[in-house]
């Protein structure tokens, strides 16, 4: 039999005489297509970029995208001389010869004292001579780090250091970071912690020449005197004014020791 009105014109009808609610159709009646309730669900996830801008504590952040440009929200100037790219596992990365340089301005916002991670990704070419080293970054007479003719990566606060366990030489390119809390100096190589060094010294803010990327660094701010240049590919270059971060995710890895040796 053929109704003489609309099916859901009766319902209303019987609904109303039967005190039915009127309410939001529950989720059975939506569907799985329905939206979601937009008070309780939560905000989607925004991956942060490498240089996040909005970090105050990231004080330097050289991604070697085109132009080579510190992109931490300082914006620093960066003199780059004859520094080439190159490609880290589809990512802009930089070749570094014996006659690259890159100096960064003395600057108070890099003068760190109580807590202070370094990170980087290195591709060393072949082993420093004996008794020499590739000097990933120096703020001279303050914190450094470098990769010795032992294959090791060094962490450096003042006069004291501390070196990881030797990096395989495998031609690709390996996580180095170095976090110091004044308790602690410690050296990661792919997100795990491979040795610990006692140190409680404030950094010094002596330094006058500014910071050096793949260069230990001498002279002044005006004129900076490089030496000993790290040669190599070189990445993602770091400095933050903050010890509490995941070094391990960094590295792009999962469950690193976080033990000191």
């Amino acid at each position: 039999m053929q109704l003489g009105f609309p099916m859901r014109t009766l319902w209303l009808v019987v609904c109303a005489s039967a005190g039915c609610s009127f309410g939001a159709p529950d989720d059975d009646v939506l569907g799985p297509d329905a939206s979601a309730d937009p008070v309780t669900d939560p905000p989607p996830v925004v991956p942060r970029a490498i240089c996040d801008r909005e970090d105050a504590s990231l004080r330097l952040c050289v991604d070697f995208r085109e132009p080579i440009a510190d992109r931490s929200s300082r914006a620093a100037p960066i003199d780059a001389t004859a520094v080439s790219p190159m490609d880290r596992d589809g990512d802009p990365a930089a070749e570094l010869t014996d006659s690259s340089t890159m100096h960064i301005g003395e600057a108070l916002a890099l003068d760190i004292q109580d807590r202070l991670t370094l990170d980087m990704w290195i591709r060393p070419a072949g082993t420093p001579a004996s008794g020499e080293k590739y000097w990933i970054l120096d703020n001279n007479q303050q914190y450094a780090a470098s990769f010795t003719d032992l294959r090791k990566a060094r962490c450096v606060i003042g006069s004291r250091f501390v070196d990881s366990d030797p990096l395989p030489d495998d031609g690709q390119f390996h996580h180095v970071a170095c976090t110091y809390d004044r308790t602690k100096l410690k050296v990661f190589v792919d997100g795990a912690l491979s040795r610990c060094e006692d140190v409680t010294d404030a950094i010094s803010s002596t330094g006058v020449s500014g910071l050096a990327i793949g260069a230990n660094l001498s002279g002044t701010d005006a004129a900076p005197v490089f030496r000993e240049p790290f040669v190599g590919g070189i990445d993602d270059v770091r400095v933050w004014a903050r010890t509490d971060l995941d070094i391990c995710a960094m590295a792009h890895q999962t469950d690193c020791n976080p033990t000191c040796p």
